[in-house]
Order: structure tokens, then sequence, then C-alpha cells
């Protein structure tokens, strides 16, 4: 089952919650320590949070997250050195993560 929560104070919320041993996975385009979302597992409770598509995650949002991942992009099938979609809208992207810890069964 899927839960889905509000809170006023998103940074007290996530840093209340990985502190109870949840997995705090949000997404970056540009963190050189982000994984690709494909090598994304469960193995524990998970919050999944996302940024806007402007701007991303806001800092102290970032700063909390227990992992960050990123969506391999789409690459141009002439020159791999193009890449033909940058970001992906936030809606379009938790469909993917959402896919790939959920629909996948990569449940460790």
């Amino acid at each position: 089952m899927l839960k889905v929560y509000n809170t006023h104070n998103l940074g007290i919320f996530l840093q209340d919650s990985a502190n109870a041993n949840w997995e705090i996975v949000g997404t970056a385009t540009s963190r050189p320590s982000s994984i690709p979302s494909t090598e994304l597992h469960l193995t524990k409770p998970t919050i999944v949070v996302l940024g806007n598509e402007g701007e991303g995650l806001r800092p102290v949002v970032l700063k909390r997250c227990t992992k960050t991942v990123t969506i391999p992009s789409a690459w141009s099938t002439l020159d791999k050195n193009s890449v033909i979609v940058e970001s992906l809208n936030v809606s379009v992207a938790t469909g993917v993560i959402l896919h790939q810890l959920l629909g996948t069964g990569k449940q460790s």
C-alpha cells in the first residue's frame, strides 16, 4: 500500500522519519553522489521527495535525504553525447520513480 502524507514542516518530518530508520530518497539531477533510479531498491520503509520543475529540491530538504537518485536521460541515437530530454515534468518523474520502486518488485 502506498501512503501519502502532508506536513507543515517537511524538514522536521524528514529528519524524524530518518531517525525512525526510514530511507529518504530525493531526486537530484546534478548531485555527484546520486545513483541512477534503476539501481534503487526497497530495503526498508521509504519516503520519496521530488522537487519542483524549475529549482528541484530545496537545500533543507536535500540535506535530509539519505539517498539521491537521478533518472537517466534519453540519449540521441545519432550522437551519444547529445541529451534529448534534460529533465522531466515532476508528475512524469514521480511515475518513473514509483514504477521502479513498486512496479518492478525490486525489494531486497
